[in-house]
């Protein structure tokens, strides 16, 4: 290494090498697995929206990436990326399905990543009239050609309860997940009205009103979310400054843009170089950095408090991502890069 104090990767690679032999020696159960899915909606296939294409949301998912790696060691084949013209509703579901639901074992952690539009979908005629269809945004929406400012069909969005859905299949009882979109926080209030976080049901079959499906997440889920489910989440200036730990991938085109919880949030785990932050801690100093950003960009209501409140539910006092101490090879790499 011509005399150079070895890089994070070496030292990241050299230790769980050790790890893992170790484990093979004393037949010791093998560690668990972090998987971690992250979905990135920028381009939008309706040339009718093409004005509401995204810039912020690749550089979002290759940060965040690159954050799983650097400080939280993830093994890298065990993050999928979906973004761009990937980043269809059918492709979403069955990443899912196959990543995270057909592979996570009962001790293993899984997150979920999502960062695009979000939408309230109002209800039909005979629906509830209090309640609001929560959904994302996938590449492949389709949009009334005649109208399309009135809004996305709603079977080609991807609802709440979709995610809900699935995930709720999980083996293991560790499932974050967090959504940086406009009016995401129907996804972490808890209990609406009697159901679950996951949401509302998508539309069913023509003619049927749409039914209300509660669904059980997983037992230790963690919900972070942009902002309130009347508020919309913005996506500005990248803020992050550069360092040696964290370099943007090829993948990110606009690397001045990015969503402004994605950025804030991981501002406040880069900075966690002891491992000590549970996922409250860690909520609560990301919504301080945001409000003060938001404040000093003029986003402030007429009581001079932000127009984008991040929300939190479930297991908040759990270490972020499993994490109580730093992972094997951490240790030495935070001497050169903390």
């Amino acid at each position: 290494m011509s005399g150079k104090h070895p890089t994070r990767r070496e030292l990241l690679a050299g230790g769980s090498l050790a790890l893992w032999a170790g484990n093979e020696v004393r037949g010791e159960a093998p560690a668990p697995r972090r998987l971690a899915l992250l979905v990135g909606v920028c381009e939008l296939a309706p040339r009718e929206v093409a004005g509401m294409q995204l810039y912020g949301t690749r550089n979002d998912v290759a940060r965040f990436r690159q954050l799983l790696l650097d400080r939280y060691a993830f093994d890298p084949k065990e993050i999928l990326t979906v973004t761009g013209l990937q980043a269809t509703k059918a492709n979403i579901l069955a990443a899912v399905e196959r990543h995270l639901v057909a592979r996570a074992g009962p001790d293993d952690l899984v997150l979920f990543y999502f960062t695009g539009h979000g939408v309230l979908v109002p209800p039909r005629p005979g629906d509830d009239p209090g309640y609001r269809y929560k959904a994302f945004i996938p590449y492949d929406v389709q949009v009334p050609k005649a109208n399309p400012s009135a809004g996305p069909v709603p079977s080609s969005c991807l609802y709440n309860v979709e995610l809900g859905e699935r995930l709720a299949k999980l083996k293991t009882r560790k499932c974050v997940t967090i959504f940086d979109a406009c009016h995401s926080g129907v996804g972490a209030r808890g209990r609406a009205k009697g159901k679950n976080f996951a949401g509302f049901a998508p539309p069913v079959a023509a003619g049927k009103q749409w039914k209300l499906a509660p669904v059980a997440p997983p037992s230790e889920t963690v919900v972070l979310t942009a902002c309130s489910a009347d508020e919309v989440a913005l996506e500005g200036p990248l803020l992050l400054a550069p360092d040696a730990a964290d370099s943007l991938t090829p993948e990110a085109e606009r690397p001045f843009r990015m969503s402004y919880l994605t950025c804030h949030l991981i501002e406040t785990l880069r900075q966690d170089t002891a491992y000590r932050l549970t996922w409250e801690e860690a909520f609560q100093e990301t919504r301080r950095r945001l409000a003060e950003r938001l404040s000093r960009d003029g986003f402030v209501d007429s009581n001079n408090q932000p127009t984008q409140n991040p929300e939190a539910s479930g297991r908040l006092s759990a270490p972020v991502l499993g994490l109580a101490a730093p992972p094997k090879g951490q240790e030495l790499e935070d001497q050169y890069f903390g």
